[in-house]
């Protein structure tokens, strides 16, 4: 295995057994220096001069280029566009540069490594992830995550440090967002994708019929017509603002207090103004937040047996409307608000994300 140094007569953590290394060097060093663990970049960072990722932080994630320039740490990359890049949808080129920061692979250390209370100097490893087996004055040693500096005697590092386990993925894009360019570039539902490798609609993913047809689909069975193979990576919707995505829509009145108290939550960026995507409902049309509202369809508002208003007919015709428009088939929720709700959008999202499901 190629690697800048080795400890002989330690089995590293990270391997798959607990088979020391011999250490005996095959063949000659490769040109440069070694990347030192300072160097490696995180998950947001451009990765290409020092092409390793951070460990602890970003475990099991490797440097991938986008182009000749730029490269970022993740956990797996595949050939096109990026819905997490927010600069723009160039494709990634997609090549690894250099290995993936360590993850614990195998379940040995448990059994093969010491204990935080045991003497290390035997074994030289810890069961323990992220610690590292320090002798201390020459009499003892104990796993530690950094030298204990006990009466200022030296530490002697033994053997590896045990790597931590791998990192939860997140459950949205990297970064929890996705770039805007994707509504205008990205395909949509119905759309040829072959020449984008992207879809808008959340959950999609753009599968090849043949060399001059594709389509976005949550699923593909390959057979003798389809050969399914997959373009680009699944959508998270047009998450701009923040994952999951949400489309909010309001309904007002004209003539009453509503509309400007929604024009002051458009210049705050407020209320439905922090969702995705949102549209508004007015008794008759109107411009509010730089656009022209929809119209509430017009008819009878009955009268409730408890004397409130009967306008479930009204609602059920506007949720027609925008079934129709479709803007909100590319969110992952919808939500309705009265022009005086509170709604806080940010809060709203970490309560909904365990409950959104984008097929894997």
């Amino acid at each position: 295995m190629c690697r800048a140094t080795c400890i002989p007569g330690a089995a590293d953590p990270a391997d798959v057994d607990p088979e020391a290394w011999s250490c005996r060097e095959l063949g000659e060093r490769s040109g440069g220096r070694p990347v030192g663990p300072e160097e490696c970049r995180g998950a947001h960072d451009n990765c290409m001069a020092s092409r390793c990722c951070k460990d602890p932080r970003d475990p099991g994630f490797a440097c991938f280029t986008k182009n000749d320039t730029f490269a970022r740490c993740m956990p797996e990359c595949a050939p096109g566009p990026q819905y997490f890049d927010l600069d723009n949808g160039d494709p990634w080129s997609c090549h690894q540069v250099g290995a993936a920061a360590l993850s614990t692979v195998g379940n040995w250390t448990e059994t093969n490594c010491s204990g935080d209370a045991d003497d290390c100097r035997e074994s030289r490893c810890c069961a323990t992830s992220g610690l590292q087996c320090y002798e201390v004055g020459g009499k003892s040693a104990r796993c530690f995550a950094s030298c204990p500096q006990e009466g200022g005697s030296p530490c002697t590092e033994l053997g590896y440090r045990t790597p931590p386990p791998p990192t939860e993925l997140p459950s949205g894009p990297l970064g929890g967002r996705v770039g805007r360019w994707v509504k205008d570039s990205c395909s949509k539902d119905g759309e040829d994708c072959s020449g984008t490798s992207c879809c808008v609609s959340g959950g999609m993913q753009c599968y090849e019929k043949d060399s001059a047809h594709a389509t976005c689909a949550d699923e593909c069975h390959a057979n003798s017509t389809w050969s399914c193979k997959k373009l680009g990576t699944r959508s998270w919707g047009l998450a701009v603002v923040g994952y999951p995505s949400l489309f909010c829509v309001t309904f007002l009145r004209v003539d009453s207090y509503e509309p400007a108290l929604v024009e002051y939550q458009w210049k705050k960026s407020a209320g439905i103004f922090s969702c995705d995507n949102f549209s508004i409902f007015a008794d008759r049309v109107t411009t509010i937040a730089g656009r022209e509202t929809l119209e509430t369809p017009s008819m009878e508002v009955e009268v409730t047996r408890d004397g409130t208003a009967g306008n479930a007919g009204i609602f059920m015709r506007a949720w027609e409307m925008l079934f129709t428009e479709g803007s909100l088939w590319d969110h992952d929720w919808t939500v309705k608000a009265d022009p005086d709700a509170v709604l806080l959008p940010d809060r709203l999202r970490r309560r909904l994300e365990p409950l959104t499901d984008h097929p894997a």
